[in-house]
């Protein structure tokens, strides 16, 4: 929500046509996802992991948001487009470790922003923007409150 008070190009994008609603919340995933790391993984054996020596045991995190805002991967990544294709972000993670509920989450998403801004159109922020703070725990990105105005 924060992201499209951010964005009120996009926001009135969206709220002009909602079936843009499941490639908008892909998009938002994509932007600015929850989880910016993944869990550390181990490596099992000596290997190499692009041309770098990666010794048995050591530990490995993947930066997700750093993966979602790959130029080789995504044309532009700083913009937040409804309409990229394809957007094959890991916002839910990839292969064995995808999210179970990524699914649920998008359509929960989806419909909760179409209901919000549909019956609450002059949606905003009540603070200004500086104000609004983050959590401060490794790995993730929430907000620690979001007051809005009606």
């Amino acid at each position: 929500m924060l992201t499209l008070l951010d964005h009120p190009r996009a926001l009135a994008e969206l709220t002009a046509d909602w079936s843009l609603a499941d490639a908008a919340v892909q998009e938002l995933l994509r932007h600015v996802s929850f989880a910016q790391v993944s869990k550390p993984r181990y490596a099992i054996e000596d290997t190499e992991l692009h041309g770098q020596p990666v010794p048995r045991g050591q530990m490995l995190v993947g930066c997700l948001a750093a993966a979602n805002s790959d130029p080789d991967a995504f044309d532009h990544p700083e913009r937040l487009d409804f309409r990229r294709q394809p957007n094959r972000h890991l916002a839910f993670g990839a292969g064995i470790h995808f999210c179970l509920g990524a699914h649920l989450a998008r359509v929960e998403t989806a419909i909760a922003l179409e209901r919000l801004f549909t019956r609450l159109p002059r949606l905003g922020l009540a603070v200004p923007r500086s104000e609004i703070r983050f959590w401060r725990r490794f790995g993730t990105r929430a907000l620690v409150a979001l007051p809005v105005r009606w």
